[in-house]
């Protein structure tokens, strides 16, 4: 278990105090999720985005990370719902993957959602030429 690390600032950071929310969560799935599958999700996208670039993602965008998630939702069906033996990547990898598609298709909206809502008050604010 990570009982030693928080999230702080959107970062994992070193625990300074034993939280009593925590020993509610230990041996939980959603203990699981939050102590050691987060954490590991974390840095796994750091990794990836070392490796392709941090700004990569961006290149095509949502449509790009649709692509990605949709092939990768492709492999992992063969894999659970077929039963097919996957020679490179495994489903638990796969899923991480996924997640971290998920990730930043969610961050493109959000930031998209945000631009919007500046352009508009922007032109809110800027006398209309009638």
């Amino acid at each position: 278990m990570h009982k030693e690390k928080e999230y702080v600032d959107g970062l994992i950071r070193p625990r300074t105090e034993r939280r009593e929310t925590e020993l509610v969560l230990i041996g939980t799935d959603l203990g699981h999720i939050i102590l050691e599958l987060l954490p590991e999700i974390e840095r796994k996208m750091r990794s990836d985005a070392g490796d392709y670039g941090y700004d990569n993602h961006k290149v095509l965008g949502s449509k790009g990370q649709f692509a990605d998630i949709w092939r990768k939702v492709g492999k992992l069906k063969r894999a659970l719902w077929e039963g097919v033996v996957l020679q490179r990547e495994q489903p638990r990898e796969i899923l991480l993957d996924l997640i971290g598609h998920c990730l930043l298709t969610i961050a493109m909206i959000d930031r998209q959602q945000a631009d919007d809502k500046e352009a508009k008050e922007c032109r809110d604010m800027t006398p209309s030429e009638t």
